[in-house]
Order: C-alpha cells, then structure tokens, then sequence
C-alpha cells in the first residue's frame, strides 16, 4: 500500500505492517486498517489499537492467509 487510493481499497481488511525499528520488541504487526490520513496508520490488532506514523513504517501490505 502506497497510494492513498491503495489505503482506501484497503480499508476494513487485514493487513500486514513492518517497521524499521522494534516498537514494544516487535516489528511485525497483523490488524484490520482502520484509518489513514497520510501521516498516519491506525489499524486494530488483537491486542489493542495501533497507530503509527507512515515515516516509521518500511512495508504494508494487504495479508492473505494460504
């Protein structure tokens, strides 16, 4: 996910976000993309609500399950 269009289609799914640095000693999270402004990313996770600055995410991705 790039575009702002890309956040749009994906918003309400499950995706995939890593970081460039370990937040809470983790740098992969899996969630349901809440919200995205441009700067930030909120997305809900099984414990909680995250939200995270776009500079300080290296990848997203939508997740799939095989």
């Amino acid at each position: 996910l790039k575009r702002p269009r890309d956040f749009a289609f994906a918003m309400g799914k499950e995706i995939e976000v890593h970081t460039y640095k370990a937040i809470d000693n983790n740098k992969e999270w899996r969630g349901i993309l809440k919200a995205y402004d441009g700067k930030l990313v909120t997305f809900e996770t099984e414990t909680g609500e995250m939200v995270l600055a776009k500079s300080d995410i290296s990848k997203i991705n939508l997740a799939f399950d095989f």
